[in-house]
């Protein structure tokens, strides 16, 4: 996804695929139909492992790297309530 100010989020083959049984995958990706006015764009699958921060004051939206890539999950981290 290339966002407007030119960051592009690379959603990776372990986030774009679901695995059903050992023997089927289907693409995590689903049509919001002709209606969706306020439809999410990023699925909660393609989300995992991705560390996201959204300023609401400042109206911006941050994210890092699929964490796999640098062999780390979301877990690794500690969050302050």
């Amino acid at each position: 996804m290339k966002f407007a100010d030119g960051k592009i989020w690379k959603v990776i083959a372990a986030n774009s695929m679901k695995k059903i049984t050992d023997d089927v995958a289907c693409l995590a990706f689903l049509n919001g139909g002709d209606a969706a006015a306020q439809a999410v764009v990023i699925g909660m699958h393609q989300m995992e492992n991705t560390l996201l921060e959204f300023d609401v004051g400042r109206s911006a939206f941050g994210f890092s790297c699929s964490l796999g890539l640098v062999n780390a999950s979301c877990g690794d981290f500690q969050t302050k309530p």
